[in-house]
């Protein structure tokens, strides 16, 4: 009894359960107790050192995560472009092998595919030769995303062959017609600026 009395807490009662959340301390006055849990609290609320993130993160962690974050998103956003060029891709092999030339249209390939999507323009790039090649490209709306272009060879044996190319950095431009395959055993090659997928 005679310590509490010798003690005026500025906390209230409440305050007082809550002190280490809250820095709430008590008064020194009459106090001869060694280090309590209050004078503990009083001393962390002055603490000046940097408070780090929510959940312990450091702000180089939280850059990082917010940077998988956008990634996740943008590959997410280009699946559209990659799935139309694809299925375009698709389509002109299947057309081709019914048709003298390849289609230069969506109505003419008869696929349920619009010409814009949330993210891209889409569009069905005739070729001088319309007999041996077509493109089809997906232009990014936006940036941040990649954009990318579908190519169709027909070579001199008959056999088709086809390329899916990704512009290697985000770009609101597509690449340009892929190179058709130099010989029977190569393949068709992106232009400088794109990768095959």
């Amino acid at each position: 009894m005679k310590f509490l009395n010798g003690v005026f807490y500025r906390c209230s009662i409440v305050g007082a359960v809550l002190v280490f959340l809250f820095g709430c301390s008590a008064s020194e006055e009459g106090y001869s107790g060694s280090g309590s849990q209050v004078d503990g609290a009083s001393n962390l609320a002055r603490d000046d050192r940097p408070i780090q993130p929510e959940l312990g993160y450091s702000e180089e962690q939280v850059q990082q995560l917010e940077k998988q974050a956008q990634q996740e998103e943008a590959k997410a956003r280009q699946s559209e472009g990659k799935f139309f060029v694809g299925a375009v891709n698709r389509a002109q092999q299947a057309y081709r092998l019914e048709n003298p030339e390849f289609a230069s249209t969506m109505e003419e390939l008869q696929i349920i595919l619009p010409p814009e999507g949330t993210n891209y323009q889409f569009e069905i790039v005739p070729q001088p030769a319309p007999t041996l090649s077509v493109m089809a490209t997906a232009t990014a709306k936006s940036e941040g995303i990649r954009s990318y272009a579908g190519a169709v060879f027909v070579l001199e044996s008959g056999a088709r062959e086809s390329i899916l190319c990704e512009t290697n950095e985000p770009s609101q431009m597509p690449p340009e017609m892929p190179a058709p395959p130099a010989s029977r055993n190569d393949r068709p090659q992106c232009p400088t600026g794109s990768s095959p997928l």
